[in-house]
């Protein structure tokens, strides 16, 4: 059963998970040799799925996954997959990357639309 969380604890945790967003900025991935912004794009998604809210237990976990977005980018040695395809009438391209972390497997997923500039897009731990 998952216990309702307090709006001041998400706030906190909101505010505190942008701060460290925010921070990041943008890192080098040398498998998409290009730079990847961490922009608000990115963080609205840890928020939302579409027009709808995640539940806030998953965005505070996806929140807690944010300092580990950035290095699984920077270091990663392989993607685990690429996408192509159409989004309002624009090529958008997803790349995702995979890290295990304190033994757990992390995956985060890189966005372009059009050309446009790569973008994190999400970062989520995987089930097993």
């Amino acid at each position: 059963m998952e216990y309702p969380i307090r709006d001041d604890a998400y706030e906190k945790a909101k505010e505190k998970a942008w701060e460290n967003y925010d921070k990041i900025g943008r890192v080098w991935s040398p498998i998409l040799n290009d730079h990847v912004l961490f922009n608000k794009v990115g963080f609205w998604h840890l928020i939302r799925k579409g027009n709808k809210h995640r539940p806030r237990i998953h965005q505070i976990k996806r929140f807690a996954l944010i300092p580990c977005a950035g290095e699984i980018i920077s270091r990663a040695s392989t993607q685990i997959s690429k996408r192509e395809g159409t989004k309002n009438g624009r090529y958008v391209h997803f790349w995702a990357f995979r890290a295990t972390v304190d033994g757990k497997s992390i995956r985060v997923v890189v966005q372009q639309i059009g050309n446009g500039h790569k973008h994190f897009l999400s970062v989520f731990e995987e089930e097993k």
